[in-house]
């Protein structure tokens, strides 16, 4: 019997090269993508895969709730601070949202606790003054603050330049994590110019239930400041 002789075609060369590669891919990153219709991305200042990310917490004027899980949403154009944890696209609050700091221009003559609409303690923003690149965040408040943040894999740096004619306050709200906590603490020290304290939270997905809510890790942080303190106080539940 007669063998077959199988009848084999290679595939064409293609006519054209692929794309180029380029140096540096990060210009092409837009971290603003997926911050609204539900994607609950954060643009803040964060490395890949780093346990610090410096992103803004965003209010529509209650203090009790999150605009979204991340604490970014694009549509909500009012800022209550930059907290130092995020977690991103999970689609619940919790686990999040740690340790904002919030650039207030002018004195402050009432507890924050006391701002649950975020009416006095917060700032409006625009997109036109807000940029979102790999690693770094700034944006210009409508109070006159400009924050300007960036990040590495566990620390990070501000710098909040405030307007000439109005005082430099800055709040740590240290129990304010994005779906609240059951403890935390702060301590000032003038002589060092530092900021230490801890925060004990979690609450992954709990902030609908009560009952469901769980602390399962305590952070603690410190911020040293290049300036001296001309005052210092706290604040706590009024």
């Amino acid at each position: 019997a007669g063998g077959a002789t199988p009848a084999l075609a290679a595939p064409a060369a293609p006519d054209r090269a692929g794309p180029a590669l380029v140096n540096d891919p990060t210009p092409y990153v837009d971290p603003l993508i997926g911050t609204k219709n539900g994607g609950d991305t954060f643009p803040g200042a964060v490395t890949p895969f780093g346990m610090f990310s410096f992103s803004p917490e965003n209010t529509r004027g209650d203090a009790t709730r999150t605009t979204a899980p991340g604490g970014y949403q694009y549509d909500a154009t009012r800022i209550r601070g930059f907290s130092l944890t995020h977690m991103s696209g999970t689609g619940c609050a919790g686990g999040s949202g740690d340790i904002p700091l919030f650039p207030y221009a002018g004195q402050v003559t009432t507890s924050p606790a006391a701002d649950t609409k975020d009416a006095v303690y917060a700032a409006d923003f625009r997109h036109a003054d807000e940029t979102a690149e790999p690693g770094h965040y700034k944006v210009g408040l409508a109070s006159g603050v400009t924050a300007d943040l960036t990040a590495t894999a566990r620390t990070g740096s501000a710098r909040f330049t405030y307007p000439a004619d109005k005082p430099a306050s800055l709040l740590i709200r240290t129990a304010n994590s994005e779906v609240g906590s059951t403890t935390s603490s702060v301590t000032i020290d003038p002589r060092t110019r530092t900021v230490s304290g801890s925060v004990t939270s979690g609450n992954f997905c709990g902030y609908l239930d009560p009952e469901g809510q769980r602390a399962y890790y305590t952070l603690y942080f410190t911020a040293r400041f290049d300036r001296a303190f001309k005052a210092t106080g706290t604040w706590q539940d009024d």
